[in-house]
């Protein structure tokens, strides 16, 4: 079992193996854990279990497994039809000037280090990420690119306060849906000696820590769903599409860090709005409980 389990490509670390003993002959138990973060062949051969056999993965459900393993990034690929004429070159070029001297070479070049921009036959073509970014229409390559903000007027979903549909870059649409939910707290007004201390509903950091996260780790593959910030009476809801990337799960989201969109967040970060890479979580915690208010629960 241990010798099947490191011909494996990578090689596949398992428990050692325990022997059991079941009514007359003993059994041995190979345990292999859930959540792993590659996709492993054996042999050249991409297999899946089916009851007691194996089963060849058909070619699309071992590009959509790699995509979710992160060994095939949806980002990083080229939509049919797109060209450079689709960017919005203002904005890139606002953006790789803010970066100074980071980047060389000419601006095709430069966004094709950061990953919007692909090769082909010594040819730039735009990838999703950087239509998503810099896009003049990113909801024609991505549709369901969007965030969907509402303020109910109660604790259910009853009748609608108010209710936006946010297109646009992902720039534009972060700025825009941290304007909504500020515009549509509750304020209030604290007095520390004889200062009038404004205070917001919620900490405006935490705001912006959950919108980021949601754009930059949502599945973009998934069509006809998008992100959803949902205000409450009692308490605002953020909804990203998708499953947890990688081997992240719902109980070791705050120590572990796994990155589904890489170039996505790599340029939200060099633009300001990720502080700290892989820390997101974390602030979004603190900075809620130092607020006094209960801590994110997080939910697949």
């Amino acid at each position: 079992a241990l010798k099947a389990a490191l011909s494996a490509d990578p090689p596949l670390i398992i428990p050692l193996p325990q022997v059991a003993e079941r009514e007359e002959h003993p059994v041995l138990a190979v345990t292999v854990p859930p959540g792993l973060p590659h996709v492993y062949s054996h042999r050249g051969k991409y297999l899946v279990r089916e009851g007691t056999r194996n089963r060849p993965l058909d070619p699309r459900q071992l590009r959509r497994l790699m995509m979710e393993r992160g060994a095939v990034s949806f980002e990083a690929l080229v939509p049919d039809g797109a060209r450079l004429d689709d960017l919005d070159w203002e904005k890139a070029e606002n953006y790789l000037a803010g970066l100074g001297s980071v980047l060389s070479g000419s601006r095709e070049e430069a966004l094709l280090q950061r990953g919007c921009l692909a090769l082909r036959d010594g040819q730039f073509f735009p990838t999703y990420a950087g239509l998503l970014l810099f896009g003049r229409e990113p909801q024609r390559w991505v549709r369901s690119s969007l965030i969907l903000v509402v303020r109910y007027a109660g604790t259910t979903m009853g009748d609608t306060f108010v209710r936006d549909e946010i297109h646009g870059t992902l720039p534009e649409q972060i700025r825009r849906a941290e304007a909504f939910v500020l515009d549509n707290m509750r304020r209030g007004v604290r007095l520390l000696g004889l200062e009038r201390i404004e205070e917001t509903e919620y900490p405006v950091q935490a705001i912006r820590e959950a919108i980021v996260n949601a754009i930059a780790h949502r599945d973009y593959r998934i069509r006809g769903d998008e992100i959803r910030v949902l205000m409450f009476g009692d308490r605002i809801e953020f909804y990203s599409p998708g499953r947890l990337p990688g081997h992240i799960t719902v109980d070791n989201l705050v120590e572990e860090r796994f990155s589904r969109n890489e170039i996505l967040v790599q340029v939200l970060s060099d633009m300001g709005f990720i502080e700290r890479l892989g820390y997101g979580i974390d602030r979004m915690i603190r900075l809620m409980t130092g607020a006094g208010l209960p801590a994110p629960r997080f939910e697949e």
